[in-house]
């Protein structure tokens, strides 16, 4: 605005007013200004280039950068998807082989049940055979013989097996709940690592044009984040708690089957022995009762002759009987007479016929007496005879009943062991 007053100075300086002189510049300071103000155009032209360059620099090197974090991000979603895939697979190893191992225990925890249900069944039924034994048989046959001892000591051992039965079903129902809490632990793990690959998938298919995120602010109660090796160790430990449960559980089966076939066995050897002591104790009972039927036999045979000489005495003592009252008669009437008169006196004598009919009588009498007595003791004997043959007989069917009664408990372990 000051061109034409400083174009049209015509006029001497001296000519110019001076309130207008107070506002005019000089020819230098008007050209200085201008030639600072394209210098300053010319330095805000180049700071401008330089930070268009750098500008133009810096954004080439944060897309660089940008693509280099995406790549890491990326090459490190794939790392940590695969480490979790590995992962996950260990998981559902342990987890199969821990269903595996549970089913198994509880097939043998099955199996150890129903073995102590027949070995509590045995001992029951040895019992049984002990009572049997001792209250059936007769007063007279109720000894404390092997057969009853071998039957006390089968109860002693079936008694030791229900124990240790009892024991190993304690052990795997404690091994189960080892395996079922391994298990929770084990599918909990997986479940994680499930929803923690779905999350991480979901990231690496994430594009830009998705809607955008607020950013997360952790609550206070969510812990430091774990590091990838305590992350990785946690799963590990979780496999090698399911690898020590599965070994315990293999171990419990193996000593459960091998016990079970030991405490079958020590069954099998008690049974066997008081077999043999049953059969040895019939044997020595049927080789009595053969004796007391041939003794009984032999018994009635002497009862039979005592009871014919008995008739053959008593018929020699009747024979005798006349004899003798024809003896007394005639010494009587040679003595006395008949009934009317008596013997005159001077005709008494001890002649020979007196002398003959008294030897006679005395030997008749003394003969009879010895018939008398010889008959008292021969039904004497009879009558003990008679006595013994009925305690034979009584004790021939004691003997008879103890041997059905033993037959009975035979017949009894053959049916329940048909093996031995």
């Amino acid at each position: 605005r000051h061109a034409a007053l400083v174009v049209s100075t015509s006029h001497d300086w001296d000519q110019i007013p001076s309130a207008m002189a107070s506002y005019l510049h000089t020819p230098h300071t008007w050209r200085t200004n201008t030639q600072e103000g394209i210098q300053m155009a010319d330095q805000a032209r180049a700071v401008s280039s330089s930070l268009s360059r750098l500008a133009v620099e810096l954004k080439d090197k944060t897309s660089s950068h940008q693509v280099q974090a995406r790549q890491m991000v990326d090459r490190n979603l794939e790392t940590k998807i695969d480490k979790t895939e590995q992962l996950r697979s260990m998981l559902e190893q342990a987890l199969k082989a821990v269903n595996t191992e549970m089913e198994a225990v509880s097939k043998v925890q099955q199996e150890l049940e129903a073995f102590l249900a027949d070995q509590e069944a045995a001992l029951a039924w040895s019992s049984q055979q002990q009572d049997t034994r001792a209250t059936e048989r007769p007063v007279r046959e109720r000894t404390d013989d092997t057969t009853q001892y071998s039957f006390a000591k089968m109860s002693n051992v079936v008694s030791m097996n229900i124990n240790n039965v009892k024991k190993l079903i304690l052990g795997c129902r404690a091994d189960t709940i080892k395996l079922v809490e391994v298990r929770r632990k084990l599918e909990k793990d997986m479940q994680e690592k499930s929803y923690a690959l779905g999350l991480d998938t979901e990231a690496v298919q994430a594009s830009e044009d998705r809607a955008p995120t607020p950013f997360y602010v952790p609550p206070s109660t969510v812990g430091v984040p774990m590091t990838m090796g305590s992350w990785v160790k946690a799963t590990e430990e979780n496999c090698l708690l399911a690898d020590r449960c599965i070994q315990n559980g293999e171990r419990m089966r193996h000593l459960s089957n091998i016990k079970m076939q030991e405490h079958k066995a020590a069954e099998h050897k008690a049974v066997k022995a008081a077999l043999l002591e049953l059969r040895n104790n019939k044997a020595a009972t049927e080789k009595l009762s053969k004796e007391l039927q041939k003794c009984i036999s032999e018994t009635e045979e002497k009862i039979k002759a005592g009871e014919g000489t008995h008739s053959e005495l008593q018929e020699a003592l009747t024979a005798k009987y006349p004899s003798m009252d024809l003896t007394k008669h005639r010494f009587t009437h040679r003595v006395y007479g008949t009934p009317a008169d008596n013997r005159p006196e001077k005709e008494l004598m001890g002649d020979f016929v007196h002398q003959s009919l008294r030897d006679e009588y005395t030997y008749l009498d003394k003969a009879s007496q010895q018939l008398y007595d010889r008959i008292s003791q021969v039904q004497t004997d009879i009558s003990f005879l008679e006595s013994a043959s009925t305690q034979l007989k009584d004790d021939l069917t004691d003997k008879q009943l103890h041997l059905s009664i033993d037959k009975k408990v035979e017949e009894s372990a053959m049916s329940k062991y048909p093996a031995l």
